[in-house]
């Protein structure tokens, strides 16, 4: 365990110990870090500097605070390819092809009613992304 020194700030400190048993799965995730009291208790450090550290690593993504029940370590973060991201429009109409999600089964892509152009300022028989059931 890594112990606190005064060569850098406090809170510095504590945020690289809480990390490195981050790291190391000694906290694991879901699972709840000691206290504020039990860490400053054991640190030796004020409030402030405990409160800084956790608010920098919840930043970072690594904890997750819950009110009135504490501080959480987070789970993995979920990646999403950028590119393959679509708008409204775009994702059901490409997905057509594909087995639809629970829910749209018997929906697909239709074009605008002759009013709608009027009323939204599309162009006529622009694909609106509208469902028909």
């Amino acid at each position: 365990m890594r112990e606190i020194s005064y060569k850098s700030p406090l809170y510095i400190q504590l945020r690289e110990v809480i990390r490195s048993k981050i790291e190391e799965e000694e906290y694991l995730p879901g699972t709840a870090i000691p206290s504020e009291n039990q860490l400053m208790e054991t640190y030796g450090l004020n409030r402030v500097s405990v409160r800084s550290a956790l608010a920098a690593l919840e930043f970072e993504g690594l904890l997750k605070s819950v009110k009135g029940k504490g501080v959480f370590v987070a789970g993995p973060k979920a990646k999403r390819n950028m590119d393959t991201l679509g708008g409204f429009h775009n994702t059901p109409c490409a997905r057509a092809a594909e087995t639809p999600p629970h829910g749209f089964s018997a929906r697909r892509c239709v074009r605008q009613a002759p009013i709608m152009p009027a009323c939204w300022r599309f162009p006529p028989r622009a694909p609106s992304g509208l469902f028909a059931g």
